[in-house]
């Protein structure tokens, strides 16, 4: 996990993309949405929703969520990682 703490407030936008899983099948994806950071903060969170029931027997699946358009700053610079895989488990629960 990577912290970042920072020293001005800031606005980023995070946006979902398929890997393997497929939006609105197996997750409900986001575009562009806001998320704001308080000076000190290096942590927020926001929720992308799996689909609630999907019945085909299948691996893990993923999609990927990505930030862009930072109100200050640059994102990429130094190392940062600007987008993350998220793995959705496969349960095939009856």
């Amino acid at each position: 996990m990577m912290c970042i703490i920072f020293i001005i407030s800031m606005n980023i936008e995070i946006s979902t993309a398929n890997i393997t899983a497929i939006e609105d099948v197996d997750y409900h994806g986001v575009t562009n949405r806001h998320v704001s950071f308080a000076i000190g903060e290096s942590i927020q969170s926001t929720t992308v929703y799996t689909a609630p029931t999907d019945l085909r027997v299948e691996g893990e699946e993923r999609f990927e969520v990505c930030l862009s358009n930072p109100t200050e700053g640059v994102l990429g610079l130094y190392g940062l990682i600007r987008c993350a895989a998220v793995v959705i488990e496969d349960c095939d629960c009856k």
